[in-house]
């Protein structure tokens, strides 16, 4: 009789969402800061950032090493020009200062930097042109060596550590030159955010602001020390670090997402923009409006976004919706329902980028990214008092404490899904969150043998629009597990059953996360498809999509294993090449996404070149199109295309497809080359 084992690896535990670790907000009796409180005595014409405002703000929340984080006190709300003042607690909590902070209770942990009103000399133009030396902001980043990273005026200043638990003098690692901007001595980094280390250190940071040209920057360096702008995004609110693109038209494509607010919307209409770039292929920043799903029946409006950001090890978007600024003003009282609440509490929402505005939602008939989680942050404009602006009995919070950040991180141990988020706004508070959108657990819930047949049912919990695998051993302890059943579409949210070979004695089974397709060409590559095409014009060469090992051309070896698929295996292509190589139908019709990825080697004319192309099931009718492949790579570069959008914007999800690799060439046979080859495709 056959066994079975009830795991795949090691089981994932069910998805929590948003959990808190700590969150500590305005008007809380157990935070740990007590420099965190509402104001009540605060002339908001006197914001005079010299040591003397007390109204208390903060700057930042960064992980900076396993236990550790720094949080950043803008200003600690002491009037330290009052001979009466608390000289001790302003001395816990310096103005401009950054803080340590226990990351599991989020309780001070003592001061990490004082950086001051005035951490460099700023430049004799700078000031000569209206500038001048007390900021109004203060932001900060930490890299992956634990490099600080502070914004003042128109220099980004980098603080490195001392090697003895502090931090070195500031030096200068940018300064922004005059541009000719109308408001260039306005001049602020408001948001900053670092990854890498040394010279692979990558900044960017932005103003989130309408002033003229301070939108978001990409600055790069070659030392460490000195860094030089790379690349410019218009976009004006708050800003993510820049990761390589999630599904994309090239292996080389990037993302940045941004909001609006603040800077080009005054909150109520708020977007989250999208910006693509492509260095390999000198494809700058280019944004487009990405718009998010709502629950108003929570109360997230989608209004006021200040943040957004996301990691390359995470794959959904996280941003911070904060509590308006002057609703009076802005939102207005409901006409049909007067006197209501009408201000609105803070939230952290967890989106999945994959759904593209241009996209339609086939079960909603939207195009938004799918909401899969929200935190309400309890916090509300009308708990910041300000009595003394212009004369009114309550206007509700300052601008500058309104803006907030949010960090994504992933930290070891984590499985694909989980990621830690780190929230802080100006005013209403700070924390930390875990966030777990790992797959739910496999867990195998029947088998039923027919010993008749020699076969069994196997059964698993599933999810609706998940693939998996099946595989089997004779032994449990280190045993070489046989791959027996392969992309196995989920029956829903509930269970799946397969059948599955049960001839042997005994035999172990067990079932986990597959791809809904998948290729490495070391068998017989069963269903695939070779010819030529007419189209755009009839094949005349004797060149061929080959299987097999590389000889003496192309490749010196496969990507995976030793069998690929090449324009020829033996020589270079030849002239008027029009070739083409089809797989096997691949089922999308349950599908939730579709990402194409596969491995390419290619050496070929800058006008010769392949295209990856989509069919119907029939292979008669074209349903979309890829961008020209050409040129030459640098050895095996992985490939990522997103089914659901190519270049014209076909969406193929819900459909049974065919994949194309066609391969042109021209009539000159001076600039022929090995060609073009795959391997190691899958679409997940």
């Amino acid at each position: 009789m056959a066994a079975v084992t009830l795991a795949w690896g090691t089981l994932p535990a069910p998805a929590a969402g948003i959990e808190p670790v700590f969150e500590h907000l305005l008007g809380d009796e157990d935070v740990p800061l007590p420099i965190l409180k509402a104001q009540e005595n605060v002339d908001c014409d006197d914001e005079t950032f010299d040591g003397s405002f007390v109204m208390d703000s903060y700057g930042g929340l960064e992980r900076y090493d396993d236990s550790r984080l720094l949080l950043g006190v803008r200003e600690n709300g002491i009037d330290e020009t009052d001979p009466g003042h608390d000289a001790n607690l302003a001395a816990q909590f310096p103005d401009r200062s950054l803080i340590w902070i226990d990351h599991l209770t989020g309780a001070p942990l003592g001061v990490a930097l004082v950086v001051g009103f005035n951490p460099v000399p700023l430049d004799p133009g700078f000031l000569s042109a209206g500038g001048t030396v007390l900021d109004y902001y203060f932001a900060f980043t930490v890299d992956d060596a634990g490099v600080v990273y502070i914004g003042y005026k128109n220099k980004i200043v980098r603080y490195a550590p001392d090697g003895q638990g502090g931090f070195g003098d500031p030096s200068v690692a940018y300064t922004h030159a005059n541009d000719g901007s109308a408001q260039w001595a306005q001049w602020r980094f408001e948001t900053l955010r670092a990854w890498g280390s040394g010279a692979d250190t990558q900044l960017v940071a932005g103003g989130k602001t309408w002033r003229d040209g301070q939108r978001y920057r990409l600055f790069e360096t070659a030392d460490g020390l000195n860094f030089v702008q790379v690349d410019f995004s218009g976009f004006a609110g708050g800003g993510s670090r820049v990761v390589p693109a999630k599904q994309a038209d090239s292996p080389t494509e990037q993302w940045m997402f941004g909001t609006q607010y603040p800077g080009s919307s005054n909150g109520i209409d708020s977007a989250i923009v999208k910006n693509r770039r492509d260095p390999e292929l000198g494809i700058p920043f280019e944004g487009v409006a990405y718009d998010l799903e709502t629950d108003p029946d929570a109360g997230y409006h989608g209004q006021f976004y200040s943040d957004v950001d996301l990691h390359p090890q995470f794959p959904y978007l996280v941003s911070y919706s904060t509590p308006s600024w002057n609703t009076l003003a802005v939102i207005g009282e409901d006409p049909e329902n007067p006197g209501a609440d009408r201000y609105r509490p803070g939230f952290i929402a967890v989106h999945d980028p994959f759904f593209d505005p241009n996209l339609v939602d086939p079960e909603t008939g939207e195009g938004k990214a799918e909401l899969l989680d929200l935190h309400r942050i309890e916090a509300f404009e009308r708990q910041e008092i300000t009595p003394n602006c212009d004369g009114v009995e309550f206007v509700g919070t300052l601008w500058h404490g309104t803006l907030g950040k949010v960090a994504v991180n992933v930290l070891p141990g984590m499985r694909t899904g989980q990621a830690e988020v780190l929230w802080y706004s100006g005013i209403y508070g700070y924390g930390r969150y875990l966030l777990d959108f790992a797959p739910k657990p496999i867990v195998i819930t029947q088998l039923q043998l027919d010993g008749q047949n020699n076969t069994a049912s196997l059964t698993w919990t599933s999810e609706a629009g998940s693939f998996y695998d099946v595989q089997k051993s004779s032994l449990t302890e280190g045993a070489s597990w046989e791959l027996i059943r392969a992309s196995i579409p989920s029956a829903g949210d509930d269970v799946t059953t397969a059948a599955v070979d049960a001839s042997e004695p005994t035999a172990f089974y067990r079932v986990g996360p597959g791809l809904i397709f998948r290729e490495d060409f070391e068998g017989d590559a069963n269903g695939w498809t070779s010819g030529t095409s007419d189209d755009p014009f009839p094949n005349a060469s004797p060149t061929r999509w080959e299987s097999g090992a590389p000889s003496n051309t192309g490749p010196a070896q496969a990507h995976g294993g030793s069998r690929l698929y090449g324009t020829s295996l033996t020589g270079n292509y030849e002239n008027l090449t029009n070739i083409i190589l089809r797989s096997p139908v691949i089922d999308l019709t349950t599908a939730k996404r579709a990402t194409l990825k596969f491995f390419s080697w290619q050496e070929a004319s800058p006008v010769d070149g392949g295209q990856v192309n989509i069919y119907d099931e029939t292979g008669e009718t074209l349903l979309s199109s890829g961008e020209p492949i050409t040129g030459n790579t640098d050895g095996w570069t992985e490939v990522s295309l997103n089914l659901a959008r190519l270049a014209d914007g076909a969406n193929v999800l819900g459909m049974k497809i065919v994949l194309e690799f066609r391969f042109l060439s021209d009539d000159q046979a001076a600039d022929n080359g090995p060609g073009w080859y795959i391997d190691d495709l899958r679409v997940e």
